[in-house]
């Protein structure tokens, strides 16, 4: 079976989690989720300004998520093709996106040498990690959703821990001492650090 339709280069695809829609995103600023018993094109999502190198559902099949070359991550009914969020953080294209386990969370990845996750409820960023000076070229979450591994440029993979309690731990491990609150807010990205870890 054969999906055509789009304009410019294919640069992304996904199923989801039962395999009846396929989604492809394309240099042709779009993005189109497929019926793939039929091979009928069901959508065509349109708002991105720039070639779309990413394309993700969520693990439920509920929402899509788009990253552009125009900045932005657009969330997406995968039901309707309805806009439902545009995620604006980042300070160059966007490479790649993906959803925590749990379909709570969305991370992106971009050559501004960062990644971000977002938080889905509200749109709003909860951290920045840091890739390299050679762009974030690849996100993706540990199956239980603790851990966030980036593939850069420059051939480093980074590994990044996401929950407080192992973040506290590791620290503990290496530092003999309370961590400061200036520490908690760095490491820790709490506004306060946990009861009883405050130096």
């Amino acid at each position: 079976m054969k999906f055509e339709g789009h304009q410019g280069l294919v640069t992304g695809v996904a199923f989801n989690a039962d395999g009846s829609r396929l989604a492809t995103a394309s240099t042709d600023q779009t993005a189109k989720i497929w019926d793939t018993k039929s091979g009928y094109l069901l959508f065509i999502l349109v708002g991105h300004q720039a070639a779309i190198p990413d394309i993700a559902f969520s693990p439920d099949g509920a929402l899509l998520a788009t990253g552009s070359q125009d900045k932005t991550a657009r969330i997406w009914d995968a039901a309707t093709g309805k806009e439902l969020k545009v995620l604006i953080g980042h300070s160059s294209e966007i490479q790649s996106v993906a959803f925590s386990p749990d379909g709570t969370m969305l991370a992106t990845g971009s050559g501004d040498n960062t990644a971000i996750l977002w938080d889905l409820t509200t749109g709003n960023e909860l951290h920045s990690f840091f890739g390299s000076a050679e762009g974030v070229m690849g996100v993706t979450f540990h199956p239980d959703g603790s851990k966030l591994a980036l593939s850069s440029g420059d051939g480093v993979i980074r590994v990044y821990t996401l929950k407080t309690n192992d973040l506290l731990t590791l620290a503990q491990s290496r530092v003999n001492r309370s961590l400061t609150s200036v520490e908690c807010q760095k490491y820790l990205h709490s506004s306060s650090c946990p009861a009883g870890q405050e130096k």
